[in-house]
């Protein structure tokens, strides 16, 4: 997984303050009315945690940085193993109708990307998801740089899991022109455009630090406070660092129940970007991810809910084999054909379970082999993707998880064909037309592989991906958006 972008920084000179911060929430007022917040779901704490966090301390403080102190003290545990979970349900069944294009909290977006690399590989989550301090030992021969884990290092989790890319351009000329594009009463957005919807993140988190430096002022506040509504969003977006981008994304997900997006993410990452995920989750937000997908999923009777929360939690908990490079184990491929068949078509009635176990657990090669399989030995001559749409098409309350298995199915099959699929849900859902956030959090994430997504897109739907962008939204989001996919 490759892709770019800068988390927003309070707590140093070169981030937003709380003011600008709030403002690119309260921008999305003007375009349509927000639906009311969910409450932030609780996980039960141990008594030694509780007695010095305050839940509106460690749920809604924006001083997220005072959160991290009291986790790397040592003497704060989150035991998440509490079988103490009633509370979650109780405040998640109120909370049915958010609406899924909900705008991203960047609000608690508060710790340096420094502050979250250090705080990560000094934490370690046991095998009880607490937090714990873990040895820094490490830490103790890196270079002091600001930009150290930009560098492809031994011990440094994000380099591991995210490619910054390198640096190629010239960053002292890239931060000048910037500069000279954000003015009193004008800012030149080609010129932005042309820089931040054409750099990696390494290039992006260098133009930053330089244009502290030289300009004493920070590249975020400057252009959160000289540009609005849709365009600020995509900018912060962009230059927000890719782990803690998709960390805030995985948040609003939850928190709005866009099983969509979950799946999306926990789908198209590696192991090793959720694992990292999982852990900023914990230190950013002091509650793990599982503990809330089972809140939010947990619905008693309703079948959708339960099943969605499965496959979810068997997506994040990296249970698929991630060795796609050995030779597939035909044995296997031809077992799982018949639990299939067996499970589905053959008998009336569906025992659902195996479908989710298979499709989250089989590496992608093997579901792509497994497809061809299914096929030619089926007695009734339906594809894997015909079974999964008979299997539980029936019932409009397995719809998601229908669509859920399908994209994963796709995915294993052809992703360039799966991430045209999604450009196309961005675009033609959401009450104004398009999701905002899926658009921008699609074109940013996948950038790199923008050809091959509008090659599939045009094959799929006869139409360009450009012509629907183009027609489909205006102004300055419109410029930038298309700024990035024409690479």
């Amino acid at each position: 997984m490759e892709y770019k972008e800068k988390e927003i920084n309070t707590s140093s000179p070169s981030s937003p303050s709380k003011t600008q911060i709030s403002n690119i929430e309260n921008d999305s007022i003007s375009e349509k009315a927000q639906e009311p917040i969910s409450e932030k779901v609780q996980d039960p704490i141990s008594e030694k945690a509780q007695e010095s966090i305050s839940e509106k301390e460690h749920i809604e403080s924006n001083n997220v940085s005072e959160i991290i102190d009291l986790i790397k003290s040592g003497d704060q545990h989150l035991n998440n193993n509490n079988n103490n979970n009633n509370n979650n349900n109780n405040n998640n069944n109120n909370n049915n109708n958010e609406e899924e294009n909900q705008e991203i909290n960047y609000n608690d977006n508060q710790l340096s990307n420094e502050e979250i690399v250090e705080d990560v590989k000094n934490s370690n989550i046991n095998n009880n998801n607490t937090i714990e301090k873990g040895n820094s030992s490490q830490n103790n021969n890196k270079n002091n740089n600001n930009n150290y884990h930009t560098e492809k290092c031994d011990y440094c989790l994000i380099c591991k899991c995210y490619d910054y890319g390198e640096i190629t351009h010239n960053i002292v000329e890239d931060s000048e022109i910037l500069k000279q594009s954000i003015r009193y009463s004008y800012v030149d957005d080609t010129s932005i455009n042309s820089i931040l919807a054409h750099r990696n993140y390494a290039e992006k988190e260098a133009i930053m630090k330089k244009f502290n430096d030289k300009y004493n002022k920070s590249l975020e506040t400057e252009l959160a406070s000289h540009t609005h509504q849709k365009y600020r969003r995509t900018l912060i977006s962009i230059l927000t660092e890719p782990s803690i981008y998709d960390t805030l994304n995985i948040e609003n997900s939850i928190k709005t129940k866009n099983s969509n997006t979950l799946l999306e993410i926990l789908l198209t990452r590696t192991n090793e970007q959720k694992e990292l995920i999982k852990r900023i989750y914990l230190v950013k937000y002091g509650k793990n991810i599982e503990h809330d997908i089972i809140a939010k999923f947990s619905n008693g009777a309703n079948v959708n809910g339960n099943m969605m929360k499965q496959l979810l939690i068997s997506m994040l908990n990296n249970d698929r084999d991630s060795n796609s490079n050995q030779s597939l184990d035909m044995n296997l491929i031809n077992t799982d054909s018949n639990r299939l068949y067996q499970a589905g078509e053959h008998k009336k009635g569906t025992d659902h379970e195996v479908f989710i176990e298979i499709l989250s657990k089989r590496s992608f090669s093997h579901l792509s082999e497994l497809d061809r399989v299914y096929e030619n030995s089926n007695p009734k001559g339906h594809s894997l993707r015909k079974a999964i749409e008979l299997e539980f098409g029936v019932s409009k309350s397995i719809k998601q998880v229908k669509i859920s298995l399908l994209d994963i199915l796709l995915f294993s099959k052809e992703p360039s064909k799966y991430w045209a699929e999604q450009f196309n849900r961005a675009l033609t859902s959401g009450s104004w037309g398009i999701n905002e956030i899926d658009l921008t959090r699609l074109t940013i994430t996948q950038q790199h592989q923008a050809s091959k997504i509008k090659q599939a897109y045009i094959s799929h739907y006869d139409n360009s991906l450009i012509n629907e962008v183009s027609s489909k939204t205006s102004f300055r989001y419109k410029k930038i958006i298309l700024s990035m996919l024409t690479v």
